[in-house]
């Protein structure tokens, strides 16, 4: 039997050789959703770590453009952003403690810390891609895709992160409570 097993770091790579530009920007979107709704206090003492002034309860959207309008420009977010990309995926081995690496590797501009250093290597295509965004002939329109983009993914992994075990628990018993109350009345006719 034959196990396939998703490798963010070879599929990324792959798709930046490929100069598929449109795949590396969908995989980008959907690692910066995923570690905007699981991890939003990393990515924001991220961004402030790497200079952008970031409060505590900006919003999804508002942090979602804010990373979008600075990675194109800012190789401290794109680092950053490609050290938690590759924290989530276990790409690291720590010498010390992960909040330290962050902050000595946006400090530098580099990565601290990553054996084979593959946040070096995702901030690269990270840089290609919002590269991409600005070159594109209509540049303004591509920035504002990736940002609905990723704010449409946002939604709906909020969204599926609200359908929870509580609210089917709900649901259900609301069902069995309408369910008990008509059969009540059936039988009562009867």
């Amino acid at each position: 039997m034959i196990n396939i097993v998703h490798d963010f770091y070879s599929n990324f790579n792959n798709a930046l050789l490929s100069k598929d530009d449109k795949l590396t920007l969908d995989m980008l979107i959907s690692e910066l959703s995923t570690l905007i709704v699981k991890n939003k206090q990393r990515v924001i003492e991220m961004m402030n770590a790497a200079g952008v002034k970031t409060n505590k309860g900006i919003s999804d959207t508002a942090l979602a453009n804010k990373i979008i309008d600075n990675a194109e420009n800012n190789n401290k977010v794109r680092h950053g952003i490609s050290f938690l990309i590759a924290e989530k995926h276990d790409l690291m081995n720590y010498s010390n403690t992960v909040t330290d690496d962050l902050k000595e590797g946006l400090k530098t501009g580099t990565s601290a810390g990553a054996p084979a250093d593959p946040v070096s290597a995702i901030a690269a295509g990270v840089g290609s891609i919002f590269g991409f965004l600005k070159s594109n002939k209509d540049g303004k329109n591509a920035k504002a895709d990736a940002k609905n983009q990723l704010t449409m993914q946002i939604l709906a992994q909020r969204g599926s992160k609200k359908m929870s075990t509580g609210s089917i628990i709900a649901i259900v018993g609301g069902v069995v409570a309408v369910l008990g109350i008509t059969l009540y009345f059936v039988t009562k006719k009867s």
